[in-house]
């Protein structure tokens, strides 16, 4: 008689924590526990919120359940280790991302003010500076009355001087346009017509009826002259920058 017991008469293994995973995870929750109530009592203001205490006590029964399940489980703890710390070093970097966002945009406003010139960075009181192109001239990109337009600017224009492409795409009529003023730019003394625009925006800074003239013949691209200048708080040239203040 074969006394090897059958596979269905044995008493199934009853299975036992794995205390050496507890061991670790306790250490480790408590390390947790103590890092955070540090930081409660470096910064206190941070608990002062009337649920902050209630969420916390709850983030922290829910670390402990899940850490006792993960127990259970006989997780491998190496594994484990290391894919949390992945996970920790993800949602690291995302709040710094998050904590810093304003500091970064000013990094990305800086970035592409030095690869498009035109677009200019805004400063944090609102200003805005160009660098000067290659050719130590500023171009700046604006919208008038809404619609894109890239300017030169012209400190010897007394208007803004719109060159007859762009004022065709802010709706101008060419032909209607009346030709009876005569304007002295660093180019030269130009011919033109007098208009109005209800808006002219660089960056931040915008100023609404601005004095304008078509110019008679192509210039290549329009001017931004003082009737602009003339109504911000300030402008100023320094080491090839150009700012313009509200």
């Amino acid at each position: 008689m074969n006394d090897t017991p059958e596979p269905w008469g044995q008493k199934p293994h009853q299975s036992r924590p794995p205390w050496r995973s507890i061991l670790l995870i306790v250490v480790a929750v408590t390390v947790g526990v103590a890092v955070v109530l540090g930081l409660i009592g470096r910064f206190p203001y941070v608990m002062e919120a009337g649920g902050s205490w209630a969420h916390l006590t709850y983030l922290l029964l829910l670390l402990v359940l899940l850490s006792l399940g993960f127990a259970w489980r006989r997780p491998n703890v190496p594994k484990l280790l290391r894919h949390g710390a992945i996970w920790m070093g993800v949602i690291v970097v995302i709040g710094l991302f998050y904590a810093y966002r304003f500091e970064l945009s000013g990094v990305k406003d800086r970035l592409l003010g030095e690869l498009v010139p035109g677009m200019g960075q805004v400063g944090a009181g609102g200003e805005i500076h160009f660098r000067a192109g290659g050719d130590g001239h500023f171009r700046l990109e604006a919208l008038v009355n809404d619609a894109p337009v890239r300017f030169l600017l012209d400190t010897g224009a007394s208007d803004i001087i719109l060159d007859p492409a762009d004022a065709v795409r802010l709706g101008f009529n060419l032909d209607q346009l009346d030709y009876s003023r005569r304007y002295r730019t660093a180019n030269g003394v130009v011919k033109g017509a007098p208009v109005h625009l209800r808006s002219v925006r660089v960056g931040p800074i915008e100023v609404r009826d601005v004095r304008a003239s078509v110019n008679g013949a192509p210039l290549g691209a329009s001017l931004l002259g003082v009737s602009f200048l003339e109504r911000l708080s300030g402008y100023s040239v320094e080491n090839g920058t150009l700012t313009l203040r509200r």
